[in-house]
């Protein structure tokens, strides 16, 4: 591992010089400058995975199919499988080397259910979604209440509708007593999302799941740059508008 340091259990001394110590340590490497900060620690030297380029290449063709499964025909999916290999393998490029930054996504109107603008990212940022919801779906399903049914597996329309009965039921105590639904929505929601705060959530999460056997092997920092890329990106000056027509 490039510039990492060794560390000797047995003598619990960092020694990047001392050869005669490296059979018997591991090789380690610190946490970078942002994730510093983020953790709110001082000094951190921590076993920590980094994938290589062949792992990202295998989840970037492995999120493009999950992301094909879901999306046909858009312009910016048929553009991208125009060169498919090639634009798969530049993908893998940039988020390895850390650069890739999300495209303009395209903004149009819809009216039904409700008149809303919707800010549809590419099939290019669409598989790195998959990607991160790849590494992090396991650790932040666990905080999830069973009651939450958005973009979940196993958590679809039905299956929802089968938990209300049960809720309408248990309160009405058999459909006896008279009960209410609250229906409501928070307009504009994602767009005035306190992105700090947000953050700062998702980084306590992550914190924690660092310490557990499951997620030891993750690349946390591949993962905070991920999340942090997204969250730097504002949709509504970032996109291209269209007519509902066209979109």
């Amino acid at each position: 591992m490039n510039g990492a340091y060794n560390l000797n259990f047995n003598s619990n001394n960092v020694n990047p010089q001392n050869g005669n110590n490296r059979a018997n340590g591991f090789s380690v490497r610190p946490l970078r400058e942002h994730i510093l900060r983020q953790f709110h620690f001082y000094f951190i030297l921590e076993i920590m995975s980094q994938y290589n380029r062949d792992e990202i290449s295998h989840m970037v063709v492995n999120a493009y199919k999950e992301a094909r499964r879901h999306e046909r025909n858009n312009p910016t999916h048929l553009a991208f499988e125009h060169d498919l290999e090639a634009n798969l393998s530049r993908l893998s490029y940039e988020l390895d080397k850390r650069i890739w930054k999300p495209q303009p996504c395209t903004c149009f109107i819809i009216e039904e259910p409700s008149k809303r603008e919707v800010f549809a990212p590419s099939f290019k940022d669409r598989i790195v979604s998959h990607v991160l919801y790849s590494l992090v779906a396991p650790i932040f399903e666990r905080t999830f209440i069973d009651d939450s049914f958005s973009c979940r597996k196993g958590k679809g329309t039905l299956h929802g509708i089968e938990r209300l009965e049960e809720h309408i039921r248990s309160e009405s105590e058999g459909y006896q007593k008279e009960v209410y639904a609250l229906s409501m929505d928070i307009e504009g929601y994602f767009l005035n999302i306190n992105k700090k705060t947000l953050l700062d959530e998702i980084i306590k999460i992550l914190e924690k799941a660092k310490f557990k056997k499951e997620f030891k092997d993750l690349d946390y920092d591949f993962i905070y740059y991920l999340i942090k890329t997204q969250l730097d990106n504002s949709p509504s000056e970032n996109c291209t508008k269209v007519s509902p027509d066209s979109a």
